[in-house]
């Protein structure tokens, strides 16, 4: 029997299957950190947009904070404090895939923020390659050892949402198709009736990948506080950047207000996506 999974199972089990990274490892953050793991001042950040956010809305009596995956709890622990300091009357929630999946999590309704910092990276997407005649190819992947093969054809969602979002440049350039994290952007823009949904997360633009700038795509482990090949044999982090645009896109289609999009910096690909519910 042939040990190569398409690239996107492979990750999906050795991130969250029985025996996945997120299963086997307590504490994940020995293996990578977060930004908010180490910056209380981003976590202030946090707190001055939501506490905007509130504002905006007309400070509602009933308003939920959910922290959606959650890592070691910092940012929850920190902004609970910060709650408390500035005697708002928020309930803060987290939600971590040890919890249940997040992708399955069902909505509040009600007035809130949804923070998604650094998770969308984290979910698993299909790993494409452009072949000789800049067709994509899916690839597949040993999960032993990382070596990797044609494994075969596109779905056809799949190369429509290439031909969208990431056009083709030169052959073996790779490519990481996003629909996984739309579609868990769309959940998360559904758990609220009234708020915002913020997104901080490493990404890429529609005009870097159309350039070529990340053709040899974004996939990377974190193992041991260092940067690494990806293996998906569960002993790693693995992530690959979010495409920002697509979820710009699809939250017009749900009938959303125009986003306000940050970077922060002209050299920096860390972005804030604060989507208006």
């Amino acid at each position: 029997m042939s040990p190569y999974v398409p690239w996107r199972d492979a990750w999906e089990r050795a991130h969250y299957g029985p025996r996945g990274f997120y299963r086997e490892y307590a504490n994940p953050e020995q293996h990578f950190r977060t930004a908010v793991m180490d910056s209380s001042s981003r976590i202030s950040l946090i707190f001055e947009e939501v506490r905007h956010q509130y504002q905006r809305i007309g400070k509602p009596k009933d308003f939920t904070v959910l922290d959606a995956g959650s890592g070691n709890a910092r940012l929850h622990h920190e902004l609970t404090s910060l709650i408390t300091q500035h005697e708002l009357p928020w309930h803060i929630r987290s939600h971590n895939f040890p919890d249940g999946d997040l992708r399955e999590i069902q909505s509040f309704g009600g007035a809130g923020v949804v923070i998604a910092h650094e998770l969308l990276d984290d979910i698993p997407c299909t790993i494409a390659e452009l072949n000789e005649d800049l067709l994509p190819v899916r690839i597949g992947v040993d999960p032993l050892t990382g070596h990797e093969i044609v494994w075969g054809e596109l779905t056809a969602q799949e190369t429509a949402w290439l031909i969208r979002w990431w056009p083709a440049t030169v052959s073996l350039a790779r490519r990481e198709i996003g629909i996984t994290r739309d579609q868990l952007w769309a959940k998360l823009l559904g758990l609220f009736d009234t708020g915002c949904a913020i997104m901080i997360d490493y990404c890429t633009t529609f005009g870097e990948r159309a350039s070529g700038q990340f053709d040899a795509g974004t996939l990377i482990g974190y193992q041991n506080g260092r940067a690494t090949r990806p293996i998906p044999d569960s002993s790693m982090n693995i992530t690959a950047h979010v495409s920002i645009e697509s979820l710009i896109e699809l939250a017009a289609q749900l009938g959303k207000p125009a986003p306000e999009v940050r970077r922060e910096s002209v050299h920096s690909d860390f972005h804030w996506l604060v989507q208006p519910l």
